[in-house]
């Protein structure tokens, strides 16, 4: 989450969080007592929350989930080091 904020706030860039077991509301509320503002980036188009929500009869494992670079390629995510 600390990295998704510091993000939106210090780098001007987008993230998104993917929830299975939260709600945007619940997440949101949950985060308040670390000092972190959803609503405020949600609103300002800083920050997607999105709760998917998935009965366990429907997980279905496929494909090699320990190549997670991949996944960040695909989401256009930059790592620390890559930074300007």
């Amino acid at each position: 989450m600390e990295f998704l904020v510091r993000g939106a706030r210090e780098f001007n860039e987008p993230g998104v969080l993917m929830t299975f077991e939260e709600t945007s509301d619940e997440i949101t509320r949950n985060v308040e007592s670390l000092g972190f503002d959803l609503k405020s980036l949600v609103d300002r188009k800083k920050l997607f929350l999105d709760y998917v929500r998935i009965e366990p009869s429907e997980i279905q494992e496929a494909g090699d989930l320990s190549d997670t670079q991949g996944v960040l390629v695909g989401l256009n995510v930059r790592r620390e080091a890559e930074r300007p």
